[in-house]
């Protein structure tokens, strides 16, 4: 987990020294749709599988960000099923390379684990690296770490919460 979490903050740092995002927005892509999964960091099922859809808001930086995740895991005949979760929120490129190649997205999403028998709150909130896989592809991989299930304390202040690390490949419609 260290080296990951090295890894994608050491990257993190790099991509601040970065131009800043260009004006036109022209590298990003109208529409991308991803799949991959992520680490439940402490949960008794460790994996869950994801699919996500973005819809670029107009010529801006940010998108409209929605993602279904669920555990990847056997049941026993009989028991409840695990919940899975549906969110929606908005992603924002915060900044890119000045070949428009790496980009540094910021995401916060909120929405609801279910099962067939109840509902709860998710709340989320994302940092990752875009990385465009080829110059003239649309294919893009992105690790990230999530911070889910907050936690807050007797005063109402954050106290804590579930560091979700995951990748996602994305496939980006409308790029040039």
């Amino acid at each position: 987990m260290k080296p990951i979490s090295l890894g994608l903050f050491a990257a993190v740092a790099l991509l601040g020294q970065a131009a800043p995002v260009p004006a036109t927005n022209s590298d990003l892509p109208s529409i991308a749709v991803g799949t991959g999964t992520s680490w439940n960091r402490g949960d008794a099922h460790a994996t869950s599988a994801n699919v996500s859809i973005a819809i670029r808001l107009g010529g801006s930086s940010a998108y409209s960000w929605s993602e279904i995740s669920t555990p990847i895991a056997k049941v026993p005949v009989g028991s409840q099923p695990l919940a899975s979760t549906v969110t929606t929120g908005v992603a924002y490129r915060v900044a890119a390379s000045s070949s428009g190649r790496v980009s540094l997205m910021a995401i916060g999403q909120t929405g609801f684990n279910s099962t067939p028998t109840s509902y709860s709150l998710a709340l989320t909130g994302s940092a990752g690296i875009a990385i465009r896989l080829s110059k003239t592809g649309n294919f893009y991989l992105m690790p990230y770490a999530r911070l889910a299930k907050p936690q807050r304390g007797t005063d109402g202040s954050l106290v804590g919460g579930i560091l979700q690390p995951g990748i996602t490949l994305q496939f980006g419609l409308g790029a040039r």
